[in-house]
């Protein structure tokens, strides 16, 4: 009984540190009752991507695979209103619907401000290949976070089990 709530205060330390970003190695190390998660043991020394990295690496991220999407979707021949979305970075940022583009990021930015990672990376895959190829590396953070985030689940549902 000492041992599991060892190492159930050890998961508690792997989420807070989840959340925090930090590495969680140590708390992993007391765990051995349990196999640990493979997505916990490739992330324990550097930590995962908070939500904030997350929602504050989007914005920037998103401009750029805009402008790559719509040279793509529409070519640049569409005279001032191509201009003034590609050059001063204009896009929405309250969800629309659509399979534009814009609308497309407009739902990816709304879908990781609510923290749904699966909807965020499910969206993604809506944008031209260029627009894909910018996000790729955002959602291979995305994907890091949002697998930590169920191994930590797993691994506690295996120690409530045993």
């Amino acid at each position: 009984a000492a041992r599991l709530a060892v190492e159930a205060r050890a998961v508690v330390d792997v989420r807070a540190a989840l959340e925090t970003g930090t590495p969680f190695g140590d708390p992993l190390a007391v765990i051995s009752s349990v196999a640990v998660p493979d997505a916990l043991m490739a992330t324990m020394e550097a930590g995962a991507p908070t939500r904030l990295d997350l929602r504050e690496a989007l914005p920037p991220l998103a401009r750029s695979a805009l402008t790559a999407s719509l040279k793509d979707t529409v070519g640049e021949d569409m005279g001032g209103r191509f201009f003034v979305r590609t050059q001063l970075g204009a896009r929405s940022l309250a969800p629309r619907d659509g399979d534009d583009p814009d609308a497309v990021l407009s739902r990816v930015e709304a879908a990781i401000a609510s923290d749904n990672l699966e909807l965020a990376i499910e969206t993604v895959s809506s944008l031209p290949q260029s627009g894909q190829d910018i996000l790729a590396p955002w959602v291979a953070q995305v994907q890091m976070r949002l697998d930590a985030l169920v191994a930590a689940d797993m691994l506690a549902d295996s120690l409530t089990s045993n």
